[in-house]
């Protein structure tokens, strides 16, 4: 059409009637018409009076036109495509006669709660999620989206872990030319002011992932009515399966002057450095801030600070868990059967729910770290699990001074440890103490999740010089353990998957040995009962479902 004077520009308010034939779909932001016309290069929606050339009629060029107004537009965009049939599999098997608010309540909306909600919604589920307001303490009236993991734990303390290396590091520059014409100064305002930033930001994209998952998030305290019924704050919301996911918080035991004591939340948010600080505590919580406030000057006495690193219960205290017959430790633990409604992963229980696929997470092969100084890391079978389950094992360590500290002059060093099947080759585990295991445990930990073999590592050239290449040049076994004649030897399929991991290096004389060449303290660390406590933590979360 080239008659530009036909062209009457028109809101987008009203609705449009045309003939079936001719519909698209996408017909309600424009006004009554006889006929809706689709034809290229149309700018703007118009309403005209002059009947058009049949010719440029998308839809029926031999069509007899109704009287005017006529409606021209573009082309309709192409639509996005239907649900997947997932959601379609999850509606059709949930249905019901009793109507509920939502398929899904979620009480707690930290790394668990957010991704099974987001699942669940993702496979067609209606969704909620409730909260209480961002604080950096945790309390009965505070918490935040993003749960400990995200504003009390694992980022906030592995930003301090970076923050209180920069001492060794300046200590190292030395050996490296550097000079500083005063000391460093540390600005512990600074620190604290850039880290609940980080945090606020990281709430806020936790948000962002609910809200584009098509999740309703509700601020307030939730307590279970019964098993289809929550209340957040006085409100009531009925849901066909209620998920509590709240996580824990730290414990202190109640003794004469507890009240001048921290826990870990608090040594987070501290509003000036510690001077002296004492940490009750052996585990990975203790031996991490140990890291952190350590000023390399020794032991002290007198102490401007207490901390008690001493575990975590879960935080299940007025959630109304016994009134619908769940059963709690003293802890406060939920007791439950392996094969009950309990699940320890968002993933898994989305598909059990709402893909009728039931589902149990997989903690076969999963790696684990401790940020502390040097950090640890491992991943698979310890070397005791393994020669109790496979009964012979060749057992690969190397003990090296990495290249940064041969001009620093500074006595770190590195330790590590392979453990292959004798009968098949299968790396069982791998287990690392030194600068950046975890980063190189994380891209090794395929390895074992994969099921690879030794003969696999020996076939990849390692880059050099780097201290990870030592795991794929590892020829000659230190050890050898020989516990099984050779037609007795367990192959995979005879063996069970753990559900404890620990990081095996202290546990044999011979690797404390070779450790103690790493920062004395580290040695005299329990690697066993801090991972296996963090470990129970996951089995024993509440994180249930109530039918």
């Amino acid at each position: 059409m080239s008659d530009n004077a036909l062209f009457t520009t028109i809101g987008n308010s009203y609705t449009c009637e045309v003939p079936e034939e001719l519909h698209h779909g996408h017909l309600s932001l424009y006004p009554k018409a006889h006929l809706l016309l689709f034809l290229p290069n149309t700018p703007k929606p118009a309403l005209v009076q002059k009947p058009p050339n049949p010719s440029l009629c998308a839809q029926n060029p031999n069509l007899t036109l109704p009287p005017p107004p006529y409606l021209y537009l573009s082309p309709p965009a192409p639509q996005p495509p239907p649900r997947p049939l997932r959601s379609r599999r999850f509606r059709k098997w949930a249905d019901s006669g009793r109507h509920y608010d939502y398929d899904l309540f979620t009480i707690g909306a930290g790394s668990g709660g957010v991704r099974a909600s987001r699942f669940a919604a993702n496979f067609g589920a209606s969704v909620a999620v409730c909260e209480l307001p961002f604080a950096t303490i945790s309390s009965d009236t505070a918490g935040g989206v993003g749960g400990t993991c995200v504003l009390r734990g694992c980022v906030p303390k592995k930003l301090l872990v970076y923050a209180s290396k920069f001492a060794h590091e300046f200590e190292e520059s030395n050996g490296f030319g550097w000079r500083y014409e005063t000391e460093p100064k540390h600005d512990w305002s600074t620190l604290m002011a850039n880290k609940n930033a980080e945090l606020q930001r990281l709430t806020g994209i936790y948000k962002n992932v609910l809200k584009n998952a098509g999740v309703a998030l509700i601020e307030g305290r939730g307590k279970i009515v019964d098993p289809h019924t929550v209340d957040v704050d006085g409100k009531l919301y009925s849901a066909r399966h209620i998920l509590v996911s709240v996580g824990g918080r730290p414990f202190i035991p109640e003794i004469p002057g507890i009240e001048y004591a921290i826990d870990s939340d608090a040594a987070l948010d501290l509003p000036s450095k510690p001077k002296k600080i004492a940490i009750v505590g052996g585990g990975y919580i203790a031996v991490e801030f140990a890291g952190i406030f350590n000023d390399n000057k020794g032991t002290l006495e007198g102490f401007s600070h207490i901390m008690f690193a001493t575990g975590r219960r879960p935080n299940t205290k007025n959630l109304g868990l016994e009134e619908v017959g769940v059963k709690l430790s003293k802890t406060g633990a939920i007791e439950s059967e392996p094969d009950s409604s309990c699940f320890d992963g968002g993933g898994a229980l989305a598909k059990t729910l709402f893909l009728n696929e039931p589902t149990k997470p997989d903690y076969r092969a999963v790696p684990s770290a401790v940020f502390s100084q040097p950090p640890i890391g491992q991943v698979g079978l310890t070397e005791e699990q393994a020669i109790e389950q496979y009964g012979d094992v060749d057992i690969y360590t190397s003990n090296f001074r990495p290249l940064k500290a041969t001009l620093s002059g500074l006595p770190d060093r590195v330790f590590m440890k392979l453990l292959v099947c004798a009968k098949t080759n299968k790396v069982l585990g791998l287990h690392m103490c030194g600068e950046d295991s975890a980063e190189i445990v994380q891209g090794f930990a395929v390895v074992v999740k994969a099921g690879l073999t030794k003969a696999d590592l020996d076939a990849t050239i390692g880059i050099h010089p780097t201290a990870a290449e030592e795991f794929v040049t590892m020829r000659t076994p230190t050890r050898k353990i020989r516990k099984n004649p050779p037609s007795q030897g367990k192959t995979d399929s005879d063996v069970k998957a753990p559900l404890v991991f620990d990081c095996g290096a202290g546990n044999q004389a011979s690797d404390l040995e070779e450790l103690r060449f790493c920062r004395a303290w580290m040695v005299q660390v329990s690697y066993r009962a801090s991972v296996e406590l963090e470990q129970k933590q996951v089995v024993k979360s509440p994180f249930i479902i109530i039918r």
